[in-house]
């Protein structure tokens, strides 16, 4: 125990064994509940922060900016191109917003939410995959079915409910 923690309170740290990291502690040390001073820090609010900005935009334009292709993986183990479609939509992934923004937008997901999503939105005869619409991942709570431990997506608490086929998650760093 330091003298400062005998003047203002032991604090929790992740560094401290005899704190649990569940429940609302482990909520206490990143950040989800008000600090000391009352104000709420949200991963919105934090963007005001000059430095989280810089180092959010700066990390999400240097993912965006690197070369990204599709490949299949042969049963052998070899990589191949993929097809023309999924090479197309990785190019113009939204028909609004180029591949650098569509990619900067999912990078900053990841960085704040930890998660970014997108609608898939298929057409054609083949029913490929033609859009690719970012969805704010606050709006999102990825699941499993009790019954079959299916990956399920509810979307807006509830009113809209996709799997695999119609959403592409793409996990940040994550503890489960």
């Amino acid at each position: 125990m330091t003298l400062l923690d005998g003047i203002v309170g032991a604090r929790a740290t992740i560094e401290n064994p005899d704190v649990p990291m569940t429940g609302s502690n482990f909520e206490e040390l990143f950040g989800g509940r008000a600090s000391t001073s009352g104000v709420r820090v949200t991963e919105v609010g934090a963007l005001n922060s000059s430095a989280v900005f810089r180092a959010v935009s700066l990390g999400a334009g240097i993912e965006a900016s690197l070369p990204l292709d599709a490949f299949i993986e042969n049963a052998d183990g070899t990589r191949e191109k993929a097809d023309e479609n999924a090479r197309r939509i990785l190019r113009k992934p939204h028909p609004d917003m180029t591949r650098l923004e569509w990619r900067e937008t999912l990078g900053l997901h990841r960085r704040l939410w930890g998660n970014s999503y997108c609608r898939i939105l298929r057409g054609g005869p083949a029913r490929s995959i033609q859009e690719l619409w970012p969805i704010h991942p606050g709006r999102v709570k990825a699941g499993r079915t009790s019954e079959t431990g299916k990956k399920i997506y509810s979307i807006d608490g509830g009113r809209e409910v996709h799997d695999d086929s119609t959403i592409l998650h793409i996990p940040g760093m994550g503890y489960d």
